[in-house]
């Protein structure tokens, strides 16, 4: 083999890759917007659940579509996935201090009813 043929091998392993890592992010894109698109149904209840399966079912290239161009939206939005896990586990740290009754009766009392200051 002489040099040349060595370079092509190479750039179709670069172009490769290249295709490789933009597939994963349409991949990673696409199974966001479906999770996010499902949690959306799941508000409306049982009926929109239903919906949203029988719309896979039916309507595959349009699901397909919306999943992945809402997956890239909420990624373009959120910088990506690890700011959105520091941000959730900064919100599960600063649940956990606010689920400890405080020590005397009458605020515990006030604390397990959610009433003022406690209501928030």
């Amino acid at each position: 083999m002489d040099g040349g043929q060595w370079l092509w091998i190479i750039v179709i392993l670069a172009a490769a890759l290249i295709i490789l890592f933009l597939a994963f992010n349409v991949l990673a894109a696409g199974l966001i917007g479906a999770a996010l698109i499902l949690g959306f149904a799941a508000r409306q209840g049982f009926v929109g659940v239903v919906f949203f399966f029988a719309a896979w079912v039916f309507l595959f290239p349009l699901m397909a579509v919306w999943a992945v161009v809402w997956g890239f939206i909420e990624a373009g939005k959120q910088g990506g996935a690890k700011p959105q896990l520091r941000s959730s586990l900064r919100n599960k740290r600063a649940a956990r201090t606010d689920r400890t009754p405080p020590p005397d009766p009458s605020e515990r009392y006030r604390w397990a009813n959610r009433l003022p200051p406690y209501d928030k």
